[in-house]
Formats: structure tokens, C-alpha cells, sequence
């Protein structure tokens, strides 16, 4: 084989796998319509690729330095550059599980998916879980590993986890709040066996002094972090 032709058969190779790069680029399967046990899976789009794959449609800016006079309500002529590998999830075994939060609490963490291996949150998979045993309650989600509650909770008895109210949740062993050291650390101060939440009078968590109590202290809770006064009763 002469190198003119060797040339020619790596320009032919290069050319293919950028055409055949181009059209999985452009050209998907949408998943948005499979699979869906519940309208709300439409507020994020999922595709197949067509050399297979999982991507998720990211939620379009509607100005960038792309498009820097572009609307919302400008067309979108190119709405697969917004497209994202999912890494390692499968698209044919994809489905949509439920939602933990519903508008306007809802954000792009609140839906939970699976496919035959993870739980997947968004555009990522969760490594250590496990999709087999995933159940989707009033406020959170949970499998046998993990507790998916706008972060995954790695260190719960999730058995026995309980969500609580106004940031705060518990298992078996200790009491947390997702505002102290983002929810990965239990509140020592708090005596668990006497912890207890207070009825608010139908009240927003951050428009009442205190919302929990034990033995010895009142607690406030809310974006700043646990505030706690002494229970003199």
C-alpha cells in the first residue's frame, strides 16, 4: 500500500467518524415520551443518542455571547448544543421515578430517575446506589444506600430516617438540619430522646422564634443555621 493511499484512508476514517460524530450530535431519540409515569418528567428532555447514551437538553439561556440578543421568545435554531452526556447511564433501561418537591419548590434536583444500574439526579449518576430498592416519598427519596433529599445523604439509616420538618430530619441515631455543615453532621447539642418539632400555627419556619425543642433548649431554624434558646419549662 503506497502512502498516498494510507493518507487517504486516514483522511476517509477522520472524515467519517467526525460525520458520524455530527449526526449523533444533532440528531437524538427523545426519551421524554417513554417510559413516563408522570407529566412532570417534561420539564427536563432526555435523548438517546444514535450512537447510543444518555443526554439530558439543559435549560436554555435565553441571551448568551452565542446568541447575545436572543430572547426567550427568540427561536432556537440550535437546541442540541445544549445537549450533555450522561456518563455511564443507560438510555434504554431510563425511567422516570417521581418528583420529591413540587413548584415553586421545584428544581432540576427534585425529579429522581433510575435506569437498570443508578439513580440518576439531573445530569448525574449516583454511584454507590441502588435503583432496585428506590422509593420516592412526600419530601425526599431514598433507596437502601442513600437518602436523596436536594443532596444525597450517605451516612443515614435511611430504615429509620424521618424527615422532620423546617430542615431538620433524624434517624435512629442522631438528629440533623440541612443548614448545620450542610446536613453531614448530626447536632450533638440536641438531646434526641426529648426532641421534639412545635406546631407553627400554619407559619413559614423563618416567621416563628422557634420551631423544635428538647429538654434543655428552643430551636430556630433557617438559612443562616440552628439558633437555640433555653427551655426553662
Amino acid at each position: 500500500m503506497t502512502k498516498k493511499r494510507i493518507v487517504k484512508l486516514v483522511f476517509l476514517s477522520i472524515a467519517l467518524f467526525v460525520l458520524i460524530e455530527f449526526l449523533n450530535l444533532i440528531w437524538k431519540i427523545p426519551l421524554k415520551s417513554k417510559n413516563t409515569s408522570s407529566a412532570t418528567e417534561l420539564r427536563t428532555e432526555y435523548f438517546k443518542g444514535l450512537l447510543g447514551g444518555l443526554y439530558i437538553r439543559r435549560f436554555r439561556e435565553c441571551s448568551s455571547w452565542f446568541f447575545p440578543f436572543s430572547t426567550c421568545d427568540s427561536p432556537d435554531p440550535f437546541p442540541f448544543l445544549r445537549d450533555r452526556l450522561v456518563k455511564g447511564a443507560d438510555p434504554d433501561s431510563f425511567v422516570f421515578v417521581g418528583s420529591i418537591s413540587k413548584p415553586p419548590d421545584w428544581n432540576s434536583a427534585s425529579d429522581i430517575y433510575k435506569d437498570k444500574n443508578y439513580v440518576i439526579i439531573y445530569d448525574e449518576i449516583i454511584p454507590d446506589s441502588d435503583p432496585q430498592s428506590l422509593q420516592v416519598l412526600d419530601g425526599y427519596a431514598k433507596d437502601k444506600k442513600n437518602v436523596y433529599a436536594g443532596s444525597v445523604f450517605r451516612h443515614l439509616d435511611t430504615s429509620t430516617f424521618e424527615l422532620l420538618g423546617c430542615n431538620f430530619f433524624r434517624d435512629a441515631s442522631n438528629i440533623y438540619n440541612i443548614f448545620y455543615e450542610g446536613g453531614n453532621k448530626p447536632l450533638s447539642f440536641i438531646d434526641k430522646n426529648s426532641f421534639e418539632m412545635i406546631d407553627r400555627k400554619g407559619k413559614a419556619c423563618n416567621l416563628v422564634p422557634y420551631v423544635a425543642k428538647d429538654k434543655n433548649w428552643f430551636y430556630g431554624s433557617d438559612a443562616t443555621g440552628v439558633t437555640k434558646m433555653p427551655n426553662s419549662n
